[in-house]
């Protein structure tokens, strides 16, 4: 008699941490690690950091936590969990996404980012004393973004994405230029 209700404690705890973790260890996953909690965390374009909770069957069970992406690191190590911390996302090459395995459990990573295309400048060359000057621009631009155009440490004109190409008018003076596009977070 014993025997059966030790048994039934054991399934319902066990349905416990399938309700507030979301997974049953299965074949092939460390299972003196019962589940992560959250096992999906979304960060935005600043980044943050975010509290990983280890479920363990008992306290003396170990676990490994690794990383997918160099971007993001594990700190605070300890034995109920950790911390993840992700940096600001920088790049212009969209959201991005990255896993840790917490055991053989999968936490999923994301973070918000901006995709900004990038269109080729247009105009420049050489033109005579006393001349007009020669148009810079770009071939192409995006609705919702700004583009600076540069030169050194000056800004010239900021001109507001259209969908199409832009012109930043007539530059006399020698040099290099650059047209930088920002885009609103």
């Amino acid at each position: 008699m014993k025997l059966i209700k030790v048994i039934l404690l054991f399934l319902v705890l066990l349905s416990l941490n399938a309700e507030l973790y979301g997974q049953i260890p299965q074949p092939g996953i460390d299972e003196c690690v019962m589940g992560v909690s959250p096992q999906i965390v979304s960060f935005p374009i600043s980044g943050g950091s975010k509290y990983i909770s280890v479920l363990k069957s008992d306290r003396t069970c170990t676990y490994s936590a690794v990383k997918s992406a160099s971007w993001l690191s594990i700190q605070d190590v300890g034995s109920t969990g950790f911390t993840v911390v992700c940096p600001t996302n920088t790049t212009t090459d969209g959201p991005r996404s990255a896993t840790i395995l917490v055991s053989g459990m999968r936490v999923a990573i994301s973070q918000d980012g901006i995709k900004i295309a990038g269109f080729g400048v247009t105009g420049g060359g050489s033109y005579c004393s006393g001349g007009s000057g020669v148009n810079i621009g770009i071939s192409g631009s995006e609705t919702g973004v700004s583009y600076t155009l540069s030169k050194g440490e000056t800004t010239l004109r900021t001109l507001s994405g259209t969908g199409a190409a832009l012109d930043f008018g007539k530059q006399k003076e020698a040099g290099t230029y650059i047209v930088v596009g920002t885009k609103a977070d």
